[in-house]
């Protein structure tokens, strides 16, 4: 990690290894959460709690960095609706 990131994140309150718990909370409380009422919608996560939710990224992302403060890091997520379809494509040359 880039030595100024790091310096940055130390003087926001939290060291790194603090930082990652926090990001893997709301990682892990993601994957549990059921995301149906959230369909089409970008949500905000603060160390594992919901905090915001609408269709527009940037009301979700100043509403989450406001509740998150300097001691959490955010954690942003679209939820795709059901019937979205993810496609894959490789440039695999064999």
């Amino acid at each position: 990690m880039d030595s100024n990131i790091s310096e940055m994140r130390k003087d926001n309150g939290l060291a790194d290894t603090q930082r990652e718990i926090h990001e893997d909370r709301s990682y892990e409380a993601y994957l549990k959460m059921d995301l149906s009422p959230y369909e089409g919608e970008v949500i905000g996560l603060c160390d594992g709690v919901l905090v915001a939710h609408s269709k527009s990224f940037q009301e979700v992302f100043d509403k989450t960095a406001e509740v998150c403060g300097r001691d959490f890091v955010p954690f942003i997520m679209y939820v795709p609706p059901e019937d979205f379809l993810f496609l894959r494509y490789h440039n695999n040359p064999m």
